[in-house]
């Protein structure tokens, strides 16, 4: 049994943010271990490329340039009829694009829930309105707001155009404030929480970030290490995230039992490495880049499922692919 000790007992049951959620998918594992053919569990995807954001952190960043195209919905809403026949379990919301913007974002949640796919959505929360809010929250399974510093001014300078513009990170809060009490007065089992993507510039921002996710009363607010390519584009130093653990384990000190605080040490302490022990052929995840692009996560074995890459292949028509590995499998 593949075993995970990356969990956050919560109120609401176990949480899971520093590691991988196979344990609950054991039949899909089996499946694979007897070499039969396998579907996604889950797929990470945008509806759209387009964000009105500027954070400096952003791996889309490195993927530049791209046009920034939309799906259709109707080839929105016909990929989640793929997804459900092939066998995907969940859809991540994720991916190079703020979805909230797009025209598919309310149908496509909707669809999804229909054919009984769970739906995750990370956003910036700023177009993410009230009415939008009472659309989708109760079909969706959690929802992360990328929170980039604690204080207004550190939000507004990491995330937009300069610390004087704190009104992106006013928008945000009185979203994400109502999300939460949406949550309370219907009772919903959606998780909410809010990211922080720690640079060593961004310290001073490290206890005032868990101190904000514990005043908004979310479920949780995790602090993980940014990331950065092969060519060191974003320039990120990760021989300096060491002096910043003093503070990380005072930011863990701040949650309590409504809200969790979560340092994601094990990609933090690995200062950018990430060792691979052994090679396995099948994937279980995969991703959707810009649109038109599909990179399955390759999965690795090291004491258990926990370790993956991205191989990337690049698709003319995602339809007739999908199609192909349902008649395969």
């Amino acid at each position: 049994m593949i075993k995970n000790n990356n969990e956050v007992d919560t109120d609401e049951g176990k949480l899971i943010l520093d590691s991988h959620k196979l344990s609950y998918h054991f039949d899909r594992v089996e499946t694979w271990e007897q070499g039969e053919r396998i579907a996604p569990i889950s797929v990470d995807m945008a509806l759209t490329r387009a964000c009105g954001a500027m954070c400096s952190f952003c791996y889309a960043m490195v993927q530049e340039p791209q046009e920034r195209v939309s799906i259709k919905t109707k080839d929105a809403l016909n990929l989640l009829d793929d997804f459900a026949e092939i066998g995907v379990r969940g859809v991540s919301l994720i991916s190079d694009g703020e979805s909230t913007l797009s025209k598919a974002y309310v149908p496509f949640i909707h669809h999804a829930a229909e054919v009984g796919i769970d739906v995750g959505n990370a956003t910036n929360g700023w177009e993410w309105r009230a009415d939008k809010i009472d659309q989708v929250l109760p079909y969706l399974t959690w929802v992360r707001f990328t929170v980039a510093a604690g204080t207004p001014e550190g939000y507004s300078r990491i995330m937009f155009k300069g610390p004087q513009h704190t009104e992106v990170f006013d928008k945000a809060m009185k979203n994400i404030k109502y999300a939460v009490d949406l949550k309370r007065r219907l009772k919903l089992k959606v998780t909410l929480g809010i990211q922080m993507v720690l640079l060593p510039e961004f310290k001073d921002e490290i206890l005032p970030f868990a101190q904000l996710g514990v005043d908004l009363g979310v479920d949780y607010a995790v602090i993980k290490h940014c990331s950065d390519d092969e060519f060191g584009t974003l320039g990120v130093d990760y021989s300096r995230y060491e002096e910043m653990y003093d503070l990380l384990q005072e930011a863990e000190g701040l949650g309590n039992q409504k809200t969790k605080v979560i340092v994601k040490w094990d990609k933090i302490k690995n200062k950018g490495n990430q060792a691979i022990n052994a090679f396995m052929d099948h994937n279980f995840f995969c991703k959707l880049v810009g649109v038109v692009w599909l990179l399955p996560l390759v999965t690795f074995l090291m004491q258990g499922i926990q370790n993956c890459i991205w191989a990337i292949l690049l698709m003319n028509d995602l339809r007739t692919f999908l199609n192909q590995t349902a008649t395969q499998k």
